[in-house]
């Protein structure tokens, strides 16, 4: 009796523990899967609306007055660039997408109305959409998008190779998506299968459908959307972000030193993907990284 007391005492402990293990492990699980919810939700939004980028290219004469060949034109401009604001952060994305909106009750019926639209990772206060201002300033990355109303687009009446004025027009519609998304890396690729490194379109991200539009030859770059876009964001749990916060306009070391000089030669992508995962984990940093290669659907790709 007693021996087999002591073999259920222990019997029982062992499934308690075991118990309690599994209980923490899909509580820690549940948690982890709550805390970038947001993130997995923005991460969508970003690659759906990505690949409704049009650029509607077409052939015609390269001199209205005095032809001599036939060039790819395009009216409309899609351009990747590093981060103008945050470079640590990865690149910044502009482009055209017929999403129909429009803060004019005249259009708003209207279908495929074009817009200027635009993501890229910033760092600062939520002063300019906080909606009281009785609370304090949150610091904090976050994920903004421009959408620039259809009746505001700017494209058409600017042709600009470098830093165009419709970019700059539709940053001031800038709005945050979601918080704590501390990097946002946007690789122009053509297929795995037609360029293994990903380096052909561009070896540093860099990308712009005006560049060398009129040169001779023709750039296949050029008034062309690329053929695939690889997005990654990384994103940091609240619970990390409340940790590190500096309570300032000072970004959180933790971040800036894991990310400081990342992100600028494609062919280093994984190896600096790996070191930044290996620098949050050092800092306790909880993290998760979402990546995905998006098929332009509208890309008329030809080299």
């Amino acid at each position: 009796m007693l021996v087999a007391t002591t073999v259920l005492v222990l019997l029982l402990t062992l499934i308690a523990s075991v118990l309690s293990q599994t209980t923490s492990t899909i509580r820690q699980s549940t948690a982890q899967a709550d805390a970038f919810t947001a993130a997995r939700s923005a991460f969508d939004l970003v690659t759906r609306h990505l690949a409704q980028a049009i650029l509607n290219p077409y052939w015609d004469y390269d001199s209205p007055t005095s032809p001599t060949r036939y060039l790819r034109q395009s009216d409309l401009h899609f351009v990747v660039r590093q981060n103008t604001k945050d470079p640590s952060s990865g690149q910044e994305v502009f482009f055209q997408a017929p999403d129909g909106f429009s803060l004019s009750p005249s259009y708003q019926s209207a279908s495929g109305l074009l817009n200027a639209c635009g993501y890229r990772v910033v760092y600062g206060n939520d002063d300019a959409f906080r909606a009281t201002s009785a609370s304090a300033p949150r610091w904090r990355y976050r994920l903004m998008q421009s959408l620039q109303p259809a009746e505001s687009l700017r494209v058409f009446d600017d042709k600009t190779v470098s830093n165009p004025a419709w970019i700059q027009s539709a940053l001031t519609t800038e709005l945050p998506v979601t918080e704590n998304i501390i990097a946002m890396i946007v690789w122009p690729r053509l297929s795995a299968g037609d360029d293994p490194t990903g380096t052909t379109l561009s070896s540093d991200y860099q990308y712009n459908s005006r560049e060398n539009a009129a040169a001779k030859p023709q750039p296949s770059t050029a008034n062309q959307l690329p053929p695939t876009v690889q997005i990654t964001l990384i994103a940091i749990s609240e619970a990390s972000a409340a940790r590190i916060d500096t309570r300032s306009s000072s970004a959180p070391t933790e971040i800036e030193s894991a990310l400081a000089g990342k992100f600028t030669q494609a062919s280093q992508f994984q190896h600096d993907l790996d070191e930044v995962a290996q620098k949050l984990t050092a800092k306790n940093i909880a993290f998760q990284i979402f990546t995905l290669s998006v098929v332009m659907k509208e890309s008329k790709w030809s080299p």
